[in-house]
């Protein structure tokens, strides 16, 4: 029983061609997904489930004093003067926000040294004001702050680019690269003997707010960032889609929470002429930075592709996204992007395959084999989508692309393989109306055929079968075929005899065919004593009786 039901249909599986088909296929996929032809077709998949994703509209912990056009020309003040981001700052810290952060560079003095006075003096009077500096790299020399500023209040602002120019990805700690040999003095964002990571402007703003919440902010035994009870994970290299992308430690994906509306943005000039309630300011954190399209701080986005009016996202919202991003998985358990492990992955992407490649097989018609396919496909993106609003990321694209290059493949070996069987039960089945007709038409031995058949009537044994070509009908694949070719086969025959009909007008044909009809009536003699002497006695005439007869 456990043979019948469990063992051999197991092994018919192992040794089925969907099986190796599906191995193989899938292996093939899985090398070239390794060699990164397929990144950017899963990263613009990552952009579309963004896209689609639910707008959860502005985190209230947040706000984004933002210099525009308008406060550009009626300050007319381009940069923006370190007098003007004193005002800002004594502005907010008169409703106590949580933490400031300037993502403004002041590498260089910007207007009167009265007005820069008074904001370094801002900047250390409260060492939760943050301020940024940019890293250096082998091609770049960094920005620096000014050097009055403390070391612990400077985090960067550098955001990874992924190769299509799109920000998926924030950076929580990193060390300066060497820089390139120019005129430039040593400063932190440039040191590359630094012996610690630097953290970012992000996460010095989240840390802050945090502490305010009396959670403090440590490292698991992995060396993996937790603030409390929750694990900000590392992203590694092979993460989600990206298979050739080098991913340094301290990164994760970006949750964008809007397109335009994860944060609430207010004028500088608003700010300055107290138009903004004290309850937007008062326990939040609140970010300083253009949003003017003429300081081209801008970054490219996963929204960008859906909506024409989306343009690049100034970098100060993009920063508050991250900001966001880890106070809402810290407080309220909002999940994080994630992926499966590579194996896993692995194994994902050749379930699907073999999935098609048992669609394909088992059903024989095209065009409902195409539609089912389709359908998987599609319950492919909906299920993946699904799970990505709770924040998996999973091989949307391998998954699907298998799932239809098995169901051809495996089609492709059942259409030669059902040739084949077809070809081998066509000739098999021709070969034997052949025979029977040749049986009929033989002129050999015509008493010695006689004499055999009242044998095998004395004998009440069976006519003896004729050999045929081993073969397995009860094979399913076989049964499935075996009723479409046979008809084929035997209309095939006729129109053979109907072509050859003319020739039995020959005289040689007449004199075959009146020595057939000899034997056919010497038969018919035979069948009528042989069911004379059944209904006479019991047992039947010996051969020297059958001999007289003939």
């Amino acid at each position: 029983m456990l043979q019948r039901f469990l063992i051999n249909p197991v092994v018919r599986f192992l040794s089925s061609s969907v099986l190796l088909t599906s191995l193989v296929v899938s292996g093939g996929l899985l090398t070239v997904r390794a060699l990164g032809v397929l990144q950017e077709n899963e990263l613009t998949a990552y952009d579309r489930f963004v896209r689609w994703q639910p707008d959860e509209g502005p985190d209230e912990r947040l706000l984004v004093v933002g210099i525009n056009e308008k406060d550009i020309q009626s300050r007319q003040e381009d940069p923006i003067q370190d007098g003007t981001i004193a005002d800002v700052l004594a502005a907010l810290q008169e409703h106590e926000p949580r933490a400031i952060g300037i993502d403004i560079g002041r590498d260089i003095p910007q207007g009167p040294v009265e007005g820069r006075e008074r904001m370094l003096a801002a900047i250390q009077s409260d060492p939760n004001i943050i301020m940024v500096c940019l890293l250096s790299s082998p091609n770049f020399p960094g920005v620096p702050v000014p050097p009055e500023v403390s070391e612990a209040q400077v985090g960067f602002a550098d955001l990874p680019i992924d190769p299509n120019g799109i920000v998926r990805r924030g950076l929580l700690f990193s060390v300066p690269e060497a820089p390139p040999m120019m005129p430039v003095g040593r400063h932190l964002c440039n040191d590359a003997n630094l012996d610690f990571d630097l953290p970012s402007f992000s996460l010095l703003l989240a840390v802050a707010y945090l502490e305010g919440e009396g959670i403090e902010v440590g490292a698991t035994e992995a060396m993996e960032l937790a603030f409390g009870d929750r694990v900000i994970p590392s992203l590694s290299n092979g993460f989600g889609g990206y298979s050739t992308e080098e991913l340094p430690p301290y990164q994760t994906m970006i949750r964008y929470r809007s397109a335009r509306n994860a944060v609430e943005v207010v004028g500088l000039s608003e700010v300055l002429e107290g138009q903004v309630p004290p309850e937007k300011i008062r326990d939040r954190v609140v970010l300083v930075g253009y949003t003017s399209l003429v300081a081209k701080d801008l970054f490219t986005t996963p929204y960008l592709a859906a909506q024409e009016y989306v343009r690049e996202m100034p970098g100060v919202v993009v920063h508050a996204q991250i900001v966001s991003q880890l106070l809402a998985a810290t407080l309220e358990g909002r999940a994080l992007v994630w992926s499966l492990p590579s194996p896993v992955e692995w194994l994902l992407i050749w379930l699907w395959g073999l999935g098609g490649g048992v669609i394909a097989y088992r059903l024989r018609r095209a065009s409902l084999c195409w539609l089912i396919l389709g359908l998987a496909v599609a319950a492919t993106w909906g299920s993946t989508y699904g799970l990505f609003l709770t924040g998996a990321w999973l091989p949307v694209v391998p998954m699907s692309l298998n799932l239809v290059l098995c169901g051809v493949a495996a089609g492709g070996v059942k259409q030669a393989t059902r040739q084949g069987y077809t070809q081998a039960l066509y000739e098999m089945i021709k070969g034997q109306l052949q025979e029977d007709v040749e049986a009929e038409e033989s002129q050999n031995d015509y008493f010695g055929a006689l004499v055999q058949r009242a044998q095998t009537i004395r004998s009440g044994e069976a006519p003896k079968a004729r050999s045929k070509k081993a073969m397995d009908l009860n094979d399913p694949e076989m049964q499935a075929i075996l009723a479409d070719i046979r008809a084929q086969a035997v209309a095939d025959f006729a129109r053979e005899q109907q072509t050859l009909g003319p020739q039995a007008t020959t005289p040689s044909n007449r004199r075959q065919r009146q020595q057939q009809q000899r034997v056919e009536a010497l038969l018919a003699r035979s069948r009528q004593v042989r069911t004379t002497l059944e209904q006479a006695a019991p047992s039947l005439p010996s051969e020297k009786g059958l001999e007289s007869i003939q």
